[in-house]
């Protein structure tokens, strides 16, 4: 989700910076401005593909793509959910660009961001598996029951 928000972020502010901070208000200094929208999904990224276990998944699972895309765009428009409940009681957004869209754009606005989300979660798993290796759910279990063992379990 970091990774979303960097992209969508910083990609907005590159086309105009008055879509994510208001015109009245200056620019924060660029560094708290990384702190906030790139620093997160880079140690994220970072530590999803160095310090992770294996991730439990495998590419034989038809559904798991169009799974993935329906929890990533549900997880979008809860975020707009949220927002609308944040400017219901704030009486403002927390960035311009959602004031200058109507109500159908900004379903396209969030349909795209779950799209991205989407793909950001399958680079990573590419990325994870290129520096990783690819863990088959075979080998997972072997490292189940060696872990198993060695805690003075029994085989199973």
């Amino acid at each position: 989700m970091e990774i979303v928000i960097s992209i969508l972020y910083w990609g907005l502010r590159l086309i105009d910076t008055s879509l994510v901070v208001p015109p009245d208000l200056p620019l924060p200094p660029l560094i708290y401005d990384m702190t906030f929208h790139l620093f997160p999904a880079l140690v994220l990224a970072l530590d999803a593909i160095l310090l992770s276990p294996p991730w439990p998944s495998s590419p034989m699972n038809p559904n798991a793509p169009l799974v993935s895309l329906v929890l990533s765009t549900a997880i979008a428009f809860l975020y707009w959910f949220w927002i609308e409940i944040c400017y219901s009681r704030n009486g403002f957004y927390p960035y311009p660009i959602f004031e200058m869209l109507s109500t159908y754009q900004r379903i396209g606005l969030f349909a795209v961001s779950g799209s991205i989300m989407w793909v950001a979660g399958g680079a990573l798993r590419a990325a994870y598996a290129y520096v990783n290796g690819y863990e088959m759910p075979e080998e997972l279990e072997k490292v189940k029951r060696a872990k198993n063992m060695a805690a003075g379990g029994k085989w199973e």
